[in-house]
């Protein structure tokens, strides 16, 4: 013998013993670095979860009716062009005097204080009333995006 190892044994082994060598290194290095704390996960989630209109074009139709479930309830109508609904999420209310500007979203809110005056009788009966947008001015951008 010569003292030499054939080609493809020194391959073998080679491949073998970088492998072990590799998951020997890896279980050396310290664990706290690879683990992220809530705050950071937190923080590092922030910025996809402020874009909620990119959350919903990437979700499959189920995850859709989610969201809309989540900011409308399952009162959300479409009629004559406009979206009807008498909930919105209290997250998105701020939204509420832009969409209607926007002529978008007519909200029903309904009264939280009955008295008896609001009530239906025979004689009358009382429906709400919508809150409604202005009509859009001849030549203003339709593009809801601006």
């Amino acid at each position: 013998m010569n003292n030499e190892i054939e080609s493809s044994t020194y391959k073998t082994w080679f491949k073998k013993l970088n492998e072990e060598k590799a998951v020997l290194e890896n279980s050396l290095k310290p664990k706290s670095s690879s683990k992220m704390s809530t705050q950071e996960i937190i923080q590092k989630a922030l910025p996809n979860l402020r874009n909620l209109l990119g959350i919903y074009e990437k979700g499959n139709i189920f995850q859709k009716h989610s969201i809309v479930r989540a900011v409308f309830k399952d009162s959300l109508a479409y009629s004559n062009g406009v979206f009807r609904t008498p909930y919105i999420n209290p997250t998105f209310e701020h939204n509420l005097l832009n969409v209607n500007e926007k002529g978008l979203l007519i909200y029903e809110q309904a009264s939280k204080k009955l008295t008896k005056s609001s009530l239906s009788t025979q004689e009358e009966i009382r429906t709400p009333t919508p809150i409604q947008a202005p009509a859009p001015q001849a030549g203003a951008s339709t593009n809801f995006a601006t």
